[in-house]
């Protein structure tokens, strides 16, 4: 019988991403405070978006490496702060450890942890994210055999590249699979795409207007391997 996996998304899935960018933002804007005098006026200033712009138009083709993008803002911030071309390099990487640090302290949804430690004892889990989370370093990582980003994979979702990468990867078949994730696009649209099962995680119980359907619908976490199961039972 064919190995079945669950593919998760992380942000927004199975923790809220919001408080923790802020934490992570709170942390970076310390460590420029303290560590380069000056910085965090210009970071906090409209200049950080112009900075923003010339980076997507000078790398186009890493508009999906979240982490790229923002160390290469942060050396552009410190070179117009007046840092030679190396020392920038080198404070943008200091400060993007210290953001990225926080970015991965995150606190799961209730009932997460349990409901993956229920999927894992079955099927195969991994993560397929946009974000720059990586799940090894958060506690849930008991949980999951792999992980690919759309820095990873050189694009992101909905592209149905990034699934078909991780299929691959696996030896797995679409129709084994079950993507899980909260965006109708990026996530039951993209699996759609990719010819896997899909579960819309809604769970601020949003409506919507039915042209990208899920196989399945699930407004609490806890609903999820009943969910799994019915799929695979079909």
């Amino acid at each position: 019988m064919n190995q079945k996996a669950i593919f998760f998304d992380l942000d927004n899935t199975l923790w809220d991403v919001y408080p923790v960018i802020v934490n992570a933002e709170q942390q970076l804007k310390t460590w420029l405070k303290t560590h380069v005098p000056g910085s965090l006026e210009l970071y906090e200033s409209d200049q950080l978006g112009h900075f923003r712009d010339a980076v997507i138009k000078e790398f186009p083709d890493k508009i999906h490496d979240l982490s790229f993008m923002r160390r290469a803002v942060l050396e552009k911030l410190f070179l117009h702060h007046g840092e030679g071309s190396t020392r920038a390099m080198d404070l943008a990487a200091s400060a993007f450890s210290v953001f990225i640090d926080a970015r991965n302290e995150i606190t799961p949804f209730t009932a997460a942890a349990e409901v993956l430690r229920e999927l894992s004892s079955d099927y195969l889990v991994v993560a397929v994210t946009n974000g720059n989370a990586d799940v090894f370093r958060t506690p849930l990582a008991p949980y999951f055999q792999d992980a690919i980003s759309s820095a990873d994979a050189g694009c992101k979702k909905p592209d149905p590249r990034i699934f078909e990468i991780m299929l691959q990867r696996h030896g797995l078949t679409p129709e084994s699979v079950v993507h899980i994730g909260d965006h109708l696009v990026d996530d039951i649209q993209g699996a759609n795409e990719a010819g896997l099962h899909s579960i819309w995680v809604n769970l601020d119980r949003q409506s919507h207007d039915g042209a990208v359907q899920p196989a399945s619908t699930v407004t609490c976490l806890t609903q999820i391997p009943a969910s799994v199961a019915a799929i695979f039972s079909r």
